[in-house]
């Protein structure tokens, strides 16, 4: 369930560059610790943490919070085997609640 809107930045490198693989937030607070430069088999953990994070963050709005809709995550990924490609993933329409959330995600 896409419970925020995730930004993919994919951009092919040059022979002889590094890969490199940076998950963090599109907020203007300073990022948090699970932010940052990992591994392509780690994206997904981080992923999963920021969305958390995000969520948890209810200071602006409210405490049954179930989804995010002013921020959005931001994969880059630059690597050899890679398109110069942006992929943008929008939370949409909710047919079922998952354990946890409120039933009214589904209205």
């Amino acid at each position: 369930v896409t419970k925020c809107a995730t930004e993919v930045r994919m951009r092919c490198c040059k022979d002889g560059q590094p890969a490199t693989f940076k998950v963090s937030l599109s907020w203007s607070k300073p990022q948090p610790a699970e932010a940052g430069f990992c591994s392509r088999e780690e994206i997904g953990d981080k992923i999963t943490s920021l969305t958390e994070r995000l969520l948890a963050d209810r200071t602006t709005r409210g405490e049954s919070a179930s989804f995010e809709k002013e921020h959005a995550i931001v994969v880059e990924m630059q690597a050899l085997d890679v398109p110069d490609l942006t992929i943008i993933d929008l939370p949409g329409i909710v047919r079922t609640a998952v354990e946890g959330q409120n039933a009214s995600v589904i209205e």
